[in-house]
């Protein structure tokens, strides 16, 4: 790793996380990175908690159509079914939910639950599994957005404390590292 943070300058980063040896991948290659376009695709997330929110407020803002399968909703996924903006189906995972969905991500605290969904995808069906990486086809990443770019962290879904540090990071440092170049 180079010595430069992102703020150009050659002191490096403080963390011990951005000190340590990167760990042997279990994932390895690398996943092919891409953005990728769900207007109008239909999404299932399968879980209702706090992880599920943020899954939701990125598909909605990507123009997806979100349908939730969950029991129960946090507070403010149930205020996105209340809207309307979300499809709520009040109850437990079932095969068939997933039908005509894109996107499936799964994110219950219960991981026999999250294998079914991995297991129950259709081939063509993109799938996360959020407690578990290696059953999963994609990655979500952070997303720091200054005018027309778009920047992205990733750590293949192992260590998303990093990622949201290194995240807060970048967006701290763009307004001045972009600065010059426009």
């Amino acid at each position: 790793m180079s010595d430069m943070n992102v703020n150009g300058s050659d002191e490096t980063l403080e963390s011990e996380a951005f000190e340590a040896e990167p760990e042997a991948d279990a994932f390895a290659p690398s996943p092919y990175p891409v953005d990728l376009r769900v207007k109008g695709e239909r999404a299932v997330v399968v879980g209702g908690g706090r992880v599920a929110t943020r899954k939701v407020t990125h598909l909605l803002a990507a123009g997806a159509k979100v349908t939730v399968v969950a029991p129960e909703l946090d507070e403010r996924l149930a205020a996105e079914a209340d809207d309307g903006a979300i499809d709520w189906r009040c109850k437990p995972y079932a095969t068939g939910d997933l039908d005509g969905a894109r996107i499936v991500i799964a994110c219950t605290d219960d991981q026999d639950v999250n294998h079914r969904v991995v297991a129950d995808a259709e081939p063509g069906q993109l799938v996360n599994n959020t407690g578990d990486p290696s059953e999963s086809d994609f990655f979500n990443v952070a997303v720091v957005e200054h005018g027309n770019l778009i920047f992205t962290v990733s750590s293949k879904g192992i260590d998303p404390a990093l990622v949201r540090r290194v995240k807060q990071r970048l967006a701290d440092a763009l307004p001045d590292l972009l600065a010059d170049a426009q």
